[in-house]
């Protein structure tokens, strides 16, 4: 397998740990997803988007999309490449764009010198499979239709990574337009209870999503759909469908499998793949952008990794 294991050092990651592991302490992933009042969760996070540090010189733009779909668009203050990032946010497909994931997408375009959409989808449990799914397609679509013979990178973080593999397997798989290069963090895969996560069972901190919190998801999200469809648990996918892919994880994290077992199947499909594995860190902790000096060099790889991939290197 093609898994570079990390070691987390620096003051800054756990420092952002600590505090991640409070905030999950209010804000609970479990059998109670259809019953919290997501609403409320929601309005806070747009209230604390009015007091966010804005990076200066950033243009950010919220689209309407066919009338009913939408996106942010996040332009550097330098375009430096013509091809364009869609960032996929996870949050237990529950929660919105938050205030950390517009400063995500700026650290992105600037490291990229690309523009960001970030894919701002109607959410569950109001909204159950394939409604995400299909917006986030509605939106892919309006970026190749915006910038024509500019390629796309597809980023998807925890469940918004379940999403982006879904994406890219049902386009690959109607022999549509794809995308040329993939970055996925803690990507969660699998719906149906197949994947075996028992891999770091006794080693397994994860405070925000715990060992027995799928039915919470599948709850909240399927619905009634077939679980083992590829759309909605991207492991049952044809993985040889899939371009050139960077998979960032914890190794510590509850979906350690899943990204262990993309790795494996990217590799038996002979696709280019590469995946660090950060020991001491959490999940989607490469939401941190240029926050740690870990993270700020995993950004650094992936960026390069799927810009290397889109121009054929």
């Amino acid at each position: 397998m093609s898994v570079e294991i990390r070691v987390a050092h620096s003051r800054e990651l756990e420092q952002a740990a600590q505090a991640r592991k409070k905030l999950s302490e209010a804000l609970v992933f479990d059998e109670s997803i259809c019953e919290t009042d997501w609403n409320v969760v929601r309005a806070l996070l747009r209230k604390r988007e009015q007091v966010r540090r804005r990076k200066g010189g950033y243009e950010l733009k919220k689209l309407e999309i066919d009338g009913s779909y939408y996106a942010e668009l996040t332009v550097p203050p330098v375009l430096k490449s013509e091809n364009v990032f869609l960032f996929i946010h996870g949050g237990a497909f529950v929660l919105g764009v938050s205030p950390e994931n517009r400063s995500f997408a700026e650290m992105l375009a600037e490291a990229s010198g690309c523009r960001v959409y970030t894919a701002d989808f109607a959410l569950s449990p109001e909204n159950k499979y394939p409604v995400a799914l299909n917006e986030c397609e509605k939106i892919f679509e309006y970026i190749e239709a915006q910038h024509p013979g500019s390629r796309i990178v597809l980023f998807g973080e925890s469940t918004g990574g379940n999403i982006a593999l879904a994406l890219a397997l049902r386009r690959s798989a109607a022999g549509k337009s794809a995308p040329g290069a993939m970055i996925l963090s803690s990507p969660l895969t699998d719906l149906s209870g197949t994947l075996d996560r028992s891999v770091n069972l006794k080693e397994n901190r994860d405070f925000i999503i715990k060992p027995d919190s799928s039915p919470a998801y599948i709850k909240a999200y399927a619905g009634n759909a077939d679980l083992e469809s590829f759309e909605v648990s991207p492991c049952f996918g044809n993985y040889s469908l899939l371009p050139p892919t960077f998979i960032i994880c914890d190794a510590h994290e509850t979906l350690l499998a899943d990204s262990l077992d993309i790795d494996r199947r990217l590799e038996q499909a002979d696709i280019d793949v590469r995946t660090v594995c950060m020991n001491g860190a959490y999940h989607s902790f490469a939401s941190l952008g240029t926050k740690t000096p870990e993270t700020k060099q995993i950004l650094e790889e992936s960026v390069k990794f799927a810009m290397d991939a889109l121009n054929g290197e």
